[in-house]
Order: C-alpha cells, then structure tokens, then sequence
C-alpha cells in the first residue's frame, strides 16, 4: 500500500518484464509542501498512482488507485518506449482521469500495442480513460462512471510524435449523472479506431462521433 504520495505512488521507470500486482495506492489530498519547489503536475494530491514511465512487456494487474491526478499510465519518455504493456483487473477512483496513454514531454516515440482489459473507472473528475498519443492500444471490458468530462476520450496531446494513431475497445460501458460526453474521439487525430459492443447512456453527447472510422 503506499499513502500521502505527492508525485507517485508505484513506477516501473526503465524497467521490463515485470508485474506489479494486488497495491493500493491514495495520495489523501497530498500536496506539494517545499516552498519554492520543483512543482508536480497536480500540486495539491499525487501525480500518477501507479504507471509504466517508461518500459516494456509489463503487467499491472489488480490495483486500486484512489484520488490521484491520473491513476495508471502507460507513458513513453524521450526516445524510451513504453510498448506491450498489460493492465489487467483496475480500479480506478476519483482520478482526474483514471486510465491513460501518453507522451512525456517533447518525446520522440509513442506508446505501442498496450492492453487494457477488464478495468473500471469511478467518478473521475475528467476522464475515465483518456487515449493520448499512442498506437495500436487494445481496451477489452473497459467500465466507466460518473466522469466529470469524457467516459472515453481519444486525441493527441500538444508535443505528439507524428501520425498515425489508433486503438480498439471492446465491450464498453460507459454511464453518467447526465453530463459530459460518453464516447469522445478526436478524428482528426485519430483517423484508424474501432468501437465495438459498446453502450454509453445518460450523457448529454452519448457518442461523438455516432460510428467508428474503422
């Protein structure tokens, strides 16, 4: 278990071929205490509970992160990859986004052929998953509620590596108090995507867009 984290909880950094499995993880509203310090992303509760920055063939496997800035990640840094890594059985709860690809900093090389399966995100403040610059990401009985933005958000982020970008999700389900989107895909950054057996209700956009590229 790891408590009262401002920057992160558990991190496989360079690191292959391992597994991280059955850990709890809650910053409980940490914040940044040096003044004058080197700030972290989100200064008043911890970064990233539990990710992979960067490394591959990895498996994160029955984890609960709770109130973190994103609870798990699959992030590339540099010219590092972050490939063929495996989170399997998650929890995440009150995140700002609770699962998610991305790219660190002005970083050359993307995510690649990561898998999600069987994850769920709870009253994320933003985003249940949130797929950044990546490709080939596959998300297999993917869960989401209550998230403050997108239940499912796809778009490059602003120092992304060149196109293309793509993902498949399988069996989705995605529901909200009546706000926010459910399915949200940039098409202009993502221009392969596959959506299959998904049902997303009770948002005031269910899907954006109605039908997949691919």
């Amino acid at each position: 278990e790891g408590y009262y984290t401002h920057r992160s909880g558990f991190i496989f950094a360079g690191t292959n071929n391992s597994i991280m499995r059955r850990n709890y993880v809650n910053s409980r509203g940490y914040q940044d205490i040096i003044p004058g310090g080197y700030p972290s992303i989100n200064t008043t509760r911890g970064d990233q509970d539990l990710l992979v920055y960067p490394g591959n063939d990895n498996i994160l496997e029955n984890n609960i992160s709770e109130g973190s800035e994103t609870a798990f990640v699959a992030q590339s840094v540099g010219t590092s990859t972050a490939d063929r890594n495996q989170f399997l059985g998650n929890i995440a709860i009150s995140a700002i986004a609770g699962f998610a690809t991305a790219v660190s900093g002005n970083g050359t090389v993307m995510p690649v052929d990561n898998v999600f399966r069987n994850n769920v995100s709870v009253n994320a403040v933003n985003f249940g998953f949130s797929i950044g610059t990546s490709r080939t990401t596959l998300i297999e009985s993917f869960t989401s509620f209550n998230s403050g933005n997108s239940n499912f958000l796809a778009n490059k982020t602003a120092t992304a590596p060149p196109a293309p970008y793509s993902f498949t999700a399988r069996n989705v389900l995605l529901e909200n108090n009546g706000n926010g989107t459910g399915l949200n895909v940039d098409t202009t950054d993502f221009t392969t995507w596959l959506v299959d057996y998904i049902n997303s209700f009770n948002h005031v956009t269910n899907y954006n867009p109605s039908s997949s590229a691919s």
